[in-house]
């Protein structure tokens, strides 16, 4: 069920920021909460 995952270019530390490191954070925490929803839903289809 998951598409492949987008392949974004790495932000060199001198350009990242607060905001940034936050976003990516978010991201990956976004990410995880997909995964752990879609096995759910998998697991109840059984």
């Amino acid at each position: 069920m998951s598409s492949n995952k987008p392949n974004f270019p790495s932000i060199p530390e001198d350009e990242r920021t607060l905001l940034i490191d936050m976003l990516l954070e978010f991201i990956q925490w976004q990410a995880q909460r997909i995964s752990d929803l879609e096995d759910e839903i998998q697991d109840l289809k059984k």
